[in-house]
């Protein structure tokens, strides 16, 4: 059974930063620098940065689960009408158990619950197969987008939308 607990604790937040020192590297090290890598996991997944986004950012952070083990975490940001997916992470010896695809009903049934009309999400535009996952599950690439980040690194990313019925 796969289930979506909401993270609240510090030692979830830390959870996540556990996975997200893990799954990173695997995923992105291909597609970009591994020291921007390294910059984006300390800047935004540590637990201390994770508490500061739901304290002040109207951020949602859910670790996904199979079978009681924790198997990945989605990360969400509550706009005006706009529910925007910032992080969905499963760890590799998990994919494919259809976590992801429950991970997205869930984020669409937060969004219809929150009176959003609108779920949007960037991802890398050289992620190949998780931009395939997102049109799968209805969204379109709506523009690209250029990311600046502090380091000095830049990285184009697809701007994904999903408009709910």
């Amino acid at each position: 059974m796969i289930q979506v607990k909401q993270a609240t604790s510090f030692e979830d937040f830390r959870t996540i930063e556990q996975l997200a020192r893990e799954i990173f590297p695997a995923v992105y090290s291909p597609l970009m620098d591994p020291a921007h890598v390294t910059f984006f996991i300390n800047r935004f997944q540590t637990s201390k940065a994770i508490a500061q986004q739901i304290a002040t950012d109207h951020y949602h952070y859910y670790l996904l689960c199979l079978e009681q083990q924790i198997t990945g975490y989605l990360g969400v940001q509550l706009r005006k009408n706009v529910l925007h997916l910032s992080k969905l992470y499963i760890l590799e010896a998990y994919r494919g158990n259809k976590i992801g695809k429950t991970a997205l009903q869930f984020t669409d049934e937060l969004a219809h619950k929150n009176g959003c009309s609108t779920i949007d999400l960037y991802v890398n535009k050289h992620n190949a197969d998780t931009i395939q996952i997102y049109q799968k599950a209805g969204y379109i690439i709506q523009d690209l987008v250029a990311h600046t980040y502090d380091n000095g690194h830049t990285e184009e990313d697809y701007h994904m939308v999903k408009t709910l019925s």
